[in-house]
């Protein structure tokens, strides 16, 4: 079993204070096989400093110092990198279990799975865990029903919950961004897996802190960087797997619609040009969606929501308020 080599990937910026508890989590597995693959993306703290020094003691790490690009640039100068059989990425302010991959090569290896997924559990800074989200156990084969269940079933789209066969990295196009990397990323490794497997078991620990780019609250700029990240998965589905499109399309829709609700004018969101885009958006998808046979398995009230809001978006903002203080 040791003889396939995992791949994992820690971009790396301005995390000095929780980086010691990463590494020492990943060079201290069980599974000896790994390579650790550190990329520094520009910090102005110790970070650099820290993991030069893991480097030194530990052949198996290698280390990247790059000017600041944000986590795609850092994705894809690490996976130019690569060797292993097998890709993992982890989060530089997150850890993993002990026995993680010993466990998920084990696993794959014997499924002989393209991908397998798995839990993970939110914990604050004391350690204690807060929340907890788990895949059903399963083994799904052929591409279409994979897809359906990431849209329909086990939404989460974090690479950080799976450990990917590394040849599904080959020929795709990692976008230079921070937000909204992994679903970009995800849908086109996914779109190439055949066999995936999923364990209702938690390997891997977030912390919820402030100032993680995935946690920010909206403003203009997170809009607008979330609607290009949306736009960018509808069009990879209509260019690439039209059966899934309409699938695409619905989750667009839900996110402007949780936008809408959450832009203030104190946040700068309401009366700006990215809103009056979202607006726009919305009817336009809404229009290519609101007969489509994906939309008919949603909720009735999701549905009902949706037909308020192209009428009328103040109606529907002011009946969710009324209903969310009830």
């Amino acid at each position: 079993m040791f003889s396939k080599k995992v791949s994992v990937i820690v971009p790396v910026f301005n995390a000095a204070m929780y980086l010691n508890k990463c590494i020492e989590s990943i060079i201290n597995q069980t599974y000896k096989n790994i390579e650790l693959i550190l990329i520094n993306d520009g910090s102005t703290d110790e970070s650099g400093k820290i993991i030069d020094e893991y480097a030194k003691a530990d052949k198996r790490i290698v280390t990247m110092h790059k000017e600041n690009g944000g986590i795609g640039s850092a994705y894809k100068k690490a996976l130019s990198l690569v060797s292993g059989d097998y890709i993992s990425f982890v989060d530089s302010d997150d850890y993993i279990s002990k026995d993680m991959y010993e466990s998920l090569v084990e696993t794959v290896m014997r499924e002989k799975a393209d991908i397998i997924q798995f839990g993970m559990m939110k914990v604050n800074l004391k350690g204690e865990v807060v929340e907890e989200t788990l895949p059903e156990r399963s083994i799904i084969k052929g591409n279409d029903n994979i897809l359906k269940e990431f849209f329909t079933l086990y939404k989460t789209p974090s690479l950080a919950c799976r450990l990917f066969d590394a040849d599904l990295f080959k020929d795709i196009e990692i976008t230079h961004r921070s937000i909204g990397i992994d679903e970009t990323t995800i849908i086109q490794v996914l779109i190439k897996c055949q066999k995936l497997v999923s364990i209702n078991k938690s390997f891997y620990y977030v912390y919820l802190r402030e100032g993680s780019v995935s946690r920010e609250k909206i403003n203009t700029q997170i809009l607008r960087s979330y609607m290009e990240v949306y736009k960018y998965i509808c069009n990879f589905f209509s260019n690439n797997k039209k059966s899934f499109e309409q699938h695409a399309n619905i989750n667009y829709l839900k996110y402007l619609l949780g936008a809408r609700a959450m832009s203030t004018t104190e946040n700068g969101v309401i009366g700006s040009k990215e809103l009056k885009e979202a607006m726009n958006d919305f009817k336009g998808y809404y229009e290519k969606t609101r007969n489509s046979k994906e939309l008919k398995h949603e909720s009735v009230a999701f549905r009902i929501g949706l037909k308020i809001f192209y009428v009328n978006p103040s109606l529907y903002i002011a009946l969710k308020s009324i209903l969310n203080d009830k």
